[in-house]
C-alpha cells in the first residue's frame, strides 16, 4: 500500500489598502474663467462682426478615507455664453453635474458603494428660427432640472489605481424630471416623462466610469462615461450613454487652454447621438490635495 501525502499550501490574497485609522479628507477646487471678444469698424473690409464670449468653471470634489470606508463628493459647474451682432446672447454650455459615493473595501481593487449623481443645467435653453420678416424667435426646449437626472445606485467598484474606476450600480434607481409647463408643451415626448406627470422614474443598471491621467507635465486628460439601462426595456437602442472629455494644457500657472466635448445619447430626446465642443483660453487656478492622495 503507497501512502501519499498532500503538502499544504497558503493561498495569499492582496489584502486592500486600508486608510488610516482616524480619518482623512482631502478636497480640490478648480475656477476658471475665459473672455474672448472682437471689434470691426463698419468700413473694415476684411469682414467680421462684432462679437464675445464668456465662460466660467466651477470643480469641487471633496473625499474621505478611514480603514476601509470611503467618501467621495463632487460638483462640476460649467456655463458659457456667446454674443454676436444683431443676434441675441445664446449659451455655449450649460453644465451642472453633482455626484456622491460611499464605499466599502472588500479588496485592493474591488468596494461595495452607494451613492447618488444629479445631471442637469443652469439655465433655458432655447431653439432659435426666424419669423416672417426675419425677426428672431426662441422657443424653450430645456431648462434648470427639465430635464434633471437623478440616479441613486447601490453597487460595486473596481478601482486598480488612482487614474482610472468602473462603478456598476446593480440597483439603481433613475428619475427623470421636467418641472417646466413651457418645455413640457414644446418639447415632443417631452424627455420620456408623461406630460401630466413631472418625473419619471426607473429602475436598472447604470454604469460609472472615469479617467484621469497627466500626459505630460503641462497636458491633464479627463474622461467620464455615465451609462443607464432600463431593466424592463433592455435594448441595445434604449440604452443611455454620456461620454464627457476634457484636454486641458497649463500655458503658465494660471493660463490654460481647455478642449471639451460631451457625447450624449437617449432616444427619449432625439434619435441620433448630441454632440457638444467647446474650445477655451482663459484663467484657472486649482486649490487642494487630491492630487497628492494616496494609490
Amino acid at each position: 500500500m503507497q501512502l501519499l501525502f498532500a503538502q499544504e499550501k497558503k493561498i495569499a490574497f492582496k489584502e486592500a489598502k486600508v486608510g488610516p485609522d482616524t480619518g482623512e479628507w482631502y478636497n480640490t477646487m478648480e475656477l476658471g474663467v475665459n473672455f474672448n471678444q472682437a471689434t470691426f469698424s463698419p468700413n473694415w473690409k476684411g469682414g467680421g462682426v462684432n462679437s464675445y464670449s464668456v465662460g466660467g468653471l466651477l470643480n469641487l470634489a471633496t473625499g474621505y478615507d478611514k480603514k476601509r470606508f470611503s467618501y467621495e463628493g463632487k460638483i462640476n459647474a460649467q456655463y458659457g455664453l456667446q454674443k454676436v451682432q444683431k443676434q441675441s446672447a445664446r449659451k455655449t454650455i450649460d453644465v451642472l453635474l453633482g455626484d456622491v459615493k460611499f464605499a466599502y473595501l472588500f479588496s485592493k481593487d474591488w468596494s461595495g458603494f452607494i451613492g447618488a449623481n444629479l445631471i442637469t443645467q443652469f439655465d433655458k435653453g432655447y431653439e432659435y428660427g426666424e419669423d416672417s420678416l426675419n425677426n428672431e424667435t426662441k422657443t424653450t426646449i430645456s431648462n434648470f432640472f427639465a430635464p434633471a437626472y437623478l440616479t441613486l445606485p447601490v453597487g460595486i467598484q473596481y478601482k486598480p489605481n488612482k487614474n482610472f474606476f468602473a462603478r456598476f450600480g446593480l440597483a439603481s434607481l433613475r428619475y427623470t424630471f421636467v418641472t417646466d409647463n413651457e418645455v413640457r408643451k414644446n418639447v415632443e415626448g417631452n424627455y420620456g416623462v408623461d406630460t401630466n406627470s413631472t418625473y419619471l422614474r426607473q429602475f436598472g443598471m447604470q454604469i460609472i466610469s472615469g479617467y484621469n491621467k497627466d500626459i505630460t507635465k503641462t497636458i491633464n486628460f479627463k474622461a467620464n462615461y455615465f451609462g443607464f439601462f432600463d431593466y424592463e426595456r433592455i435594448n441595445v437602442s434604449d440604452f443611455v450613454h454620456r461620454l464627457d472629455i476634457v484636454f486641458s494644457a497649463k500655458v503658465t500657472k494660471y493660463i490654460n487652454t481647455t478642449f471639451s466635448a460631451i457625447m450624449f445619447f437617449d432616444k427619449t430626446q432625439d434619435k441620433d447621438v448630441q454632440f457638444n465642443q467647446v474650445l477655451n483660453v482663459g484663467f484657472l487656478v486649482k486649490l487642494g490635495s487630491v492630487d497628492e492622495k494616496k494609490e
